[in-house]
């Protein structure tokens, strides 16, 4: 099955494409638990490939106090029965996101002076039981205002027994903090036997190639066709999802933002590879930054499959082009040379056709 949600609402579909559920309504499989007669956005699903079950997030914010709703499939299928959760969360949950990882499943929200990063328990939650949640305030968040500091999700095999919980930001020296870019790596040690006993540090800074993440003070960034009205560039966010993979001699993770590649409010993706080898720290194995042409790219979704073949998708705008989405990626001949190169030709998924 695919799982799609839009706004506050979802769809299921067979591998034919063909409609199984809805489109109906997000909150509802919530069920009843507190907060879930809400639907207020920012949904979010994933696939928990080890277990085989679907994860389904919403915030709830018309109640009393501030919720995220979390429901996980009690099978592979989503159009059976879930587990059902209410978390009183202490800040409102703005720009949730989450990953998967084989002891909790790990969300962080763009909370400005509160509680952002969080740990739901995963083995209460696949089972149905009773699931706690651990909670901290970041003290490290990049200085740009709003900012969501997402966890890494897993793909394929887990992380090795014992590997805390991880999140990322990258980091302009524009902003204060580092006196050059970086990339910054957090380390969640989640102990569910003794909560009190949980850490969360931020444990490397990697220096990256300098970039330009300024678009201006607003959300209206990136020029469209036959309007003023701009387009916002989501500026500092390590976009969804930051992936993480473990090939057993070696570990990766894949991660992209946007920058701005001419100090013209032209945007580009830049990508990121990091590598960690048994006992050795996280490092860049490849970067770059793809902006062939003068259209803007951006609000890119960066993955490694097990093959060694990249792929990224992104937005596509500019002042002759409607707004749409193309991909590109890097093969696995151009992978092995750690080139920062994406090789294979861009192809269009949606021609745009108006501006919005």
């Amino acid at each position: 099955h695919y799982m799609l949600t839009i706004n506050s609402a979802y769809a299921i579909y067979d591998k034919e494409g063909n409609i199984q559920a809805g489109p109906t309504n997000m909150n509802l499989l919530f069920g009843s638990v507190p907060g879930a007669n809400c639907n207020d956005g920012d949904p979010i699903i994933l696939y928990d490939e080890v277990a085989e079950r679907w994860l389904a997030a919403e915030f709830s914010l018309c109640g009393s106090t501030d919720r995220m709703l979390i429901a996980v499939s009690t099978t592979s299928d989503p159009t059976g029965t879930w587990h059902q959760y209410s978390f009183d969360v202490a800040d409102m949950p703005d720009y949730e996101k989450f990953g998967i990882w084989r002891d909790a499943y790990y969300m962080g929200t763009n909370t400005s002076g509160g509680t952002d990063i969080y740990a739901f328990e995963r083995d209460q939650m696949l089972e149905g039981g009773t699931a706690q949640m651990i909670a901290f305030d970041n003290p490290w968040k990049p200085n740009v205002g709003g900012v969501t500091v997402p966890p890494l999700d897993n793909d394929g095999t887990h992380a090795p027994d014992g590997s805390p919980g991880m999140f990322i930001a990258v980091n302009d020296d524009a902003w204060g903090g580092s006196s050059v870019d970086q990339v910054w790596i957090y380390e969640f040690v989640a102990d569910w036997d003794d909560p009190g006993n949980s850490t969360f540090d931020r444990v490397q800074e990697i220096d990256v190639s300098p970039f330009d993440s300024n678009f201006g003070p607003t959300w209206d960034n990136i020029v469209q066709p036959g309007t003023t009205q701009k387009l916002d560039g989501l500026i500092g966010y390590v976009m969804n999802r930051p992936q993480y993979r473990n090939f057993g001699s070696y570990e990766t993770i894949v991660l992209c933002h946007t920058v701005d590649v001419d100090q013209t409010d032209h945007a580009g993706v830049r990508w990121y590879e990091l590598r960690r080898e048994e006992g050795e720290d996280w490092t860049v194995r490849q970067e770059g930054t793809y902006a062939p042409d003068e259209h803007s790219r951006w609000m890119a979704s960066i993955v490694l499959n097990g093959q060694n073949e990249l792929g990224i998708g992104y937005a596509i705008s500019s002042d002759t082009e409607f707004p749409g989405l193309r991909v590109t990626g890097q093969s696995a001949e151009e992978y092995e040379n750690a080139s920062g190169i994406l090789n294979f030709a861009e192809d269009t998924v949606i021609l745009g056709t108006q501006s919005q």
